[in-house]
């Protein structure tokens, strides 16, 4: 209940869970019982306790340590016939809704449908969603699978995504992404605003339209930008961006699978830069990307970068005057240059 005497539909239910080295049953010492009287009072034989077989009980991730069974691992505690048992995963088998509340588990879930608007799931490990999440607040640990897509925003509200390690999901709409690992999209990312520590990759139509989009290592895409102009923004081994990726995961008590981030400047006014010339491609860039160094950060592009799209690559920022086809931009002598794929 909160002030006012309103309930927080959201947080309406509690899933049982139980951490590592916690009690699941205590068995305590029979007795030989206390003679009792009927309400006339004759005579009540009382009849003696019988030892727990806790050892019986011990089923799965459990074990007897003197007069408790206790869980090794964490996660949810579940009756199977007559044995206790603990599930490291724990499975929702249809939408997260109202049916089932926020969910808070310290290890692996798996929903079986989607995660309706305005829902919160925070898992210590992996998160594996088999439809869409809508404006939902996801907080992972480790992995992130959503089989549809992360819609950001609907009904005024706006979702986040969050994760330590990698993010799978078929496409991103308005959604606020935050990885320590890679991001693998299988069509679109829109009007989104991404930050990764490792690699985005889109596949399928490969395209990413408006917003922001920044990784550590390197971007892989189809299309960039858009003949209409959106303005789109994609940066890659920026440290300051990293740093804002690191803080986000670090707020929402996200361990990074990264350890050291960079200090030098971010990418942050980038719409003021005066940068409008497109580096050609020359024979001194083409002998140069054969002896660069193949982990440099890097923005791969098999099919064509529009107009407006402005591109960030380390401290260095460049706005596209002009469609760019089938090319890979990196720094080489101290600027963004062109090269061809």
């Amino acid at each position: 209940m909160e002030e006012l005497n309103t309930v927080d539909w959201y947080e309406l239910f509690a899933h049982d869970q139980i951490l590592s080295g916690e009690t699941l049953v205590e068995a305590i010492p029979a007795t030989e019982g206390t003679m009792g009287h009927t309400v006339l009072g004759a005579d009540l034989p009382q009849t003696p306790g019988e030892p727990v077989d806790l050892a019986a009980l011990a089923g799965d991730n459990t074990e007897v340590d003197g007069n408790i069974l206790k869980a090794t691992v964490s996660g949810e505690p579940v009756l199977n016939g007559e044995k206790v048992e603990v599930t490291e995963i724990m499975e929702v088998p249809d939408d997260v809704d109202f049916s089932t509340g926020n969910i808070r588990f310290p290890e692996s879930v798996e929903v079986k449908g989607g995660v309706r608007p305005g829902f919160t799931i925070e898992v210590r490990d992996n998160l594996t969603v088999g439809g869409s999440v809508e404006d939902a607040h996801l907080a992972v640990a480790g992995d992130v699978t959503i089989t549809a897509g992360f819609l950001g925003e609907s009904d005024g509200r706006e979702g986040a995504l969050l994760a330590g390690g990698d993010i799978q999901v078929k496409y991103l709409q308005a959604g606020n992404v935050t990885a320590g690992g890679d991001l693998l999209v299988g069509e679109d990312v829109v009007r989104s605003n991404v930050g990764v520590l490792g690699k985005i990759m889109v596949g399928g139509r490969g395209r990413i339209v408006g917003g922001r989009v920044s990784a550590g290592m390197a971007i892989h895409a189809k299309s960039i930008g858009a003949p209409t102009g959106v303005r789109t923004i994609v940066a890659v081994g920026n440290p300051g961006s990293e740093a804002k990726t690191v803080e986000a995961l670090l707020e929402a008590r996200v361990p990074s699978q990264m350890s050291e981030v960079g200090g030098t400047p971010d990418l942050e006014e980038v719409e003021e830069t005066e940068a409008t010339a497109v580096a050609e491609a020359g024979e001194d860039g083409e002998e140069g990307e054969k002896e660069e160094d193949t982990r440099a950060p890097r923005l791969v592009v098999s099919g064509e970068i529009y107009e407006g799209t402005v591109v960030g690559i380390g401290s260095l920022v460049l706005v596209v005057d002009r469609q760019i086809d089938h090319c890979t931009l990196r720094e080489s002598e101290g600027r963004i240059q062109v090269f061809p794929l």
